[in-house]
């Protein structure tokens, strides 16, 4: 590699990091806001936290990488124009792509990279998750209840719990069954502890008093000194079979839906997502090539280049846009799909002829000034 591709590799490479970490961190923090609720209110483990936020992260990057190379391209290339690096270059007789190429180089490495995590990390990450949030949002042996709520965990029962302690137990409980109408009951205890009997989450109660009401009216009390109620029948709705979103699915997956009810009712979405799980990682390419074929092509302009950095953002704008449109157009008729690869296709091919020098607009020639040529033929007759 030359030594100036070598120098504008290097001029890329730092702007792309501090981009990706800057935008990703952003990103991953509003999305693992919501996720705090788990820790604050309801006793998650800070290594659970951490491994559901880290299962979100491949999602981010498929996000995060198009952005930032695009942002860290503009930026490079309009600080060498602005320190006439590039007319130094240009003038050693460096073409325009020769130019874009480093760039290039970056792009194509951060493409595959998406492919990557496209077809593989993604699927799995986002399957991992939705199967431990799943677990979690169902499981009281990960998650605790809230104090000082009443919390509805099913229809008809209704759990509160006054203080939770350090050591994990529970103090100040109120359960209230109304599952079966014939027989409601509603017990009281001073103490509680969550406890797992297997694979089944069960709570212990101390020192407490059920009460049942027949169906004749009466009540019924129950003094006791330790009490289990099984928590399994909480959420046995909850076990029943999960459809598994596009986000979740491999590319053979999507591309070939099963035979049950519910994939069928879905098959355009789910074929929709394989195309665009096919086409959406060229973005870094596309978008890179876009913002070099606008910027390059310019002559030195002392006022700077903030036109053709507005026009660049604009155009990678569109091009996004027009993806997100025809995943939408998709969804609803599958005959739209081919344009899930010309979205992508065309404005990389456009900008390739820019940058080669095969579709640019040419410059007239100058043509010279009437008050040359007298002068001209006076010198050649005293020639």
């Amino acid at each position: 590699m030359p030594v100036y591709a070598r120098y504008l590799l290097s001029q890329l490479a730092i702007p792309t990091a501090v981009a990706v970490i800057a935008v990703a961190g952003a990103v991953w923090l509003s999305q693992s806001l919501r996720l705090f609720d788990l820790i604050v209110n309801k006793g998650l483990p800070v290594t659970t936290f951490l491994w559901l936020t880290a299962l979100l992260f491949p999602s981010l990057l498929l996000v995060v990488l198009p952005l930032a190379l695009l942002a860290a391209t503009i930026f490079t290339y309009a600080r060498l124009w602005n320190d006439s690096e590039l007319i130094a270059l240009k003038a050693s007789g460096r073409s325009d792509f020769e130019l874009a190429k480093p760039a290039l180089y970056l792009a194509l490495g951060v493409t595959l990279l998406c492919y990557l995590t496209s077809l593989v990390l993604m699927p799995a990450g986002a399957r991992a998750f939705k199967d431990l949030e799943h677990e979690i949002r169902n499981s009281y042996t990960f998650v605790l209840l809230q104090e000082g709520v009443f919390n509805q965990p099913a229809p008809g029962i209704t759990v509160y719990v006054d203080k939770r302690q350090p050591d994990g137990s529970l103090t100040g409980l109120l359960v209230d069954d109304a599952r079966d109408p014939e027989a409601p009951s509603t017990i009281t205890s001073e103490r509680g502890v969550l406890v797992t009997v297997g694979d089944e989450p069960r709570l212990v109660l101390e020192r407490g008093t059920r009460q049942e009401r027949e169906p004749d009216g009466r009540v019924s009390a129950l003094h006791f000194d330790a009490y289990t109620v099984d928590l399994t029948t909480l959420s046995e709705e909850d076990d029943a079979y999960r459809w598994r979103k596009p986000k979740e699915r491999y590319l053979d997956e999507l591309l070939w839906p099963a035979d049950d009810i519910d994939d069928q009712k879905n098959y355009n979405r789910l074929v929709s997502a394989a195309h665009d799980r096919l086409t959406s990682p060229m973005a870094p390419l596309v978008l890179v090539a876009i913002a070099l074929a606008v910027l390059l092509p310019a002559d030195l302009d002392r006022r700077g280049h903030g036109k053709r950095i507005a026009f660049a953002i604009l155009l990678a704008t569109v091009q996004q846009v027009v993806q997100l449109a025809v995943t939408s157009f998709s969804i609803s008729s599958l005959a739209f799909v081919p344009l899930f690869y010309l979205a992508q296709i065309v404005p990389l091919v456009l900008a390739f002829l820019v940058l080669t020098g095969r579709l640019r607009r040419r410059r007239p020639r100058r043509m010279a000034a009437p008050a040359e040529l007298p002068s001209r033929e006076v010198m050649r007759a005293g020639a």
